[in-house]
């Protein structure tokens, strides 16, 4: 396969499934943030945090 091929591949699943506009979507709504990165850390690092597997994540609710 040539890289023009690959290229070409790309540009066309791209277009195909409206990726550009997906992605502008995803960001329309952000989350709220509930802490910020600096006070995540500090509950890392003193172990105050709940492990939750990943299959278990969906549906979880946190806070």
């Amino acid at each position: 396969m040539r890289i023009q091929d690959l290229a070409q591949g790309i540009h066309r699943l791209i277009r195909q499934h409206q990726l550009s506009q997906l992605m502008l979507s995803a960001f329309d709504v952000l989350p709220e943030m509930k802490m910020t990165p600096h006070q995540a850390w500090q509950r890392q690092i003193k172990g105050e945090v709940e492990t939750i597997e990943l299959e278990n994540l969906v549906g979880a609710h946190f806070g």
